[in-house]
């Protein structure tokens, strides 16, 4: 099965740089990485957020994707590495809801939002079906950071699901190249190292704080 184009093309290659754009206190900075290797996409399959009654949540809150030792396959386990992944839901009529960093809602616009009851900031499995993501769901994760989600069963019938996700993700192997405050252009320095540079700002248009390991 191959991913939909959109998604293919938002996926860079070895050569290319990427600029994560996070805050250092209330400073905003683009990161720059560049891509030396590259593997994937890997899947995850069937990852469950539990059970939902109808008209109700999923499981027993927001879920940070753990597995049996209580690790993160979606953050990198060393400091070379960036994980970019797309994810898919499954049944269609799941509503997923995301929070990245924990406690930040994604796709909000007012605010606070509350799952199952906002009309907004929800993905089903129409928008993004299970084998075919959807280049909304694009995530980037870096080791020190992860998402969390949470589901939402939003009719009567039937009368309970199980909401599941899949995960693709590619793997880069990377030097990071520096730091620079955010400007209207490549800085030319990084231009000049890379084929190709993606932007991506991690958490939302008021970025994340920066990993400890990134300071």
């Amino acid at each position: 099965m191959s991913l939909p184009r959109d998604v293919l093309a938002r996926i860079p290659d070895e050569g290319d740089a990427v600029g994560l754009r996070m805050r250092l206190a209330n400073e905003r900075r683009d990161f720059f990485f560049l891509i030396l290797e590259k593997e994937g996409p890997v899947d995850l399959f069937e990852h469950s957020l539990g059970a939902a009654s109808a008209q109700a949540v999923a499981g027993t809150g927001w879920d940070e994707v753990q597995d049996a030792s209580n690790r993160y396959p979606l953050e990198p386990e060393f400091t070379r590495y960036l994980y970019q992944a797309f994810w898919g839901v499954t049944p269609s009529i799941a509503r997923v809801y995301m929070q990245y960093p924990s406690g930040n809602d994604m796709l909000s616009l007012l605010g606070t939002r509350r799952v199952g009851t906002d009309s907004i900031g929800w993905i089903d499995g129409l928008k993004s079906p299970a084998h075919s993501p959807s280049l909304q769901t694009e995530l980037w994760t870096t080791k020190g950071t992860h998402p969390a989600f949470n589901g939402y069963h939003p009719y009567l019938e039937p009368a309970s699901i199980t909401v599941r996700l899949n995960f693709y993700i590619t793997k880069f192997w990377v030097d990071f190249i520096g730091a620079r405050v955010p400007t209207r252009t490549v800085p030319q320095d990084i231009r000049g190292m890379a084929n190709r540079v993606f932007f991506r700002t991690m958490g939302g248009i008021f970025p994340m704080e920066a990993p400890d390991w990134l300071r």
